[in-house]
């Protein structure tokens, strides 16, 4: 009888702690899209659930089909050229993942949808990158990304696959192991963990193939 009752206690603590985090994985929805505010061509503002909520900025950022693939150019420098093809295999990644060719290079500035260019941060600021779009309430017409002091290749790469994903129109998710998780190692000589998460994936899938 003694053990039973420390059986039973054991259930209900497993219950009410592991069980409880158990269910809440198991039920979790991931934030999916960002929502966005228009002002004019740009952006007023964007709404990332892991972030302060913007009440106003209900607008789901989702491009048309038939503005794939999102062509881009690379307007590196020439002291940054040696970090181009970690930018270019982040945007294959996603090519990869989903199944479709989502993002292609090209040579002419003037014919890209997606400018992808080097910020100018000292070495004492916070390295990473920033995505913004333009368009109108109709959605999403072009996009600029800008890579900020990355220490070297694999950063590079870690970096461009995320801002690759919010140009897509992802917003964050608290995974670790994800790629839009908000916060990417700066150093790192093994490129682990930078898939999108089973979720975004399917949410990619659904939308633009």
């Amino acid at each position: 009888m003694f053990k039973k009752w420390y059986f039973w206690v054991g259930i209900l603590v497993f219950l009410a702690a592991g069980g409880g985090v158990l269910y809440g994985v198991l039920t979790h929805e991931e934030p999916g899209f960002l929502g966005v505010c228009w002002d004019g061509v740009n952006v007023k503002a964007y709404d990332d659930p892991l972030k302060e909520p913007h009440p106003e900025c209900t607008q789901k950022l989702k491009w048309k089909k038939e503005q794939f693939p999102l062509t881009y150019y690379i307007a590196f420098d020439k002291d940054h050229e040696d970090y181009i093809d970690s930018v270019i295999k982040g945007a294959e990644m996603w090519n990869r993942e989903i199944g479709r060719e989502l993002f292609k290079r090209v040579e002419q500035e003037d014919s890209a949808r997606v400018q992808v260019t080097w910020g100018g941060i000292s070495a004492k600021d916070h390295p990473g990158g920033t995505t913004t779009h333009t368009g109108s309430p109709d959605g999403p017409v072009g996009a600029k990304v800008t890579l900020n002091n990355p220490s070297d290749i694999h950063a590079v790469y870690r970096y461009a696959a995320h801002e690759w994903g919010h140009v897509l129109g992802l917003a964050h998710d608290a995974f670790p192991r994800s790629i839009m998780y908000p916060t990417q190692p700066d150093v790192t000589d093994k490129i682990d963990f930078v898939l999108p998460s089973d979720f975004d994936k399917k949410l990619l899938k659904e939308a633009y193939r």
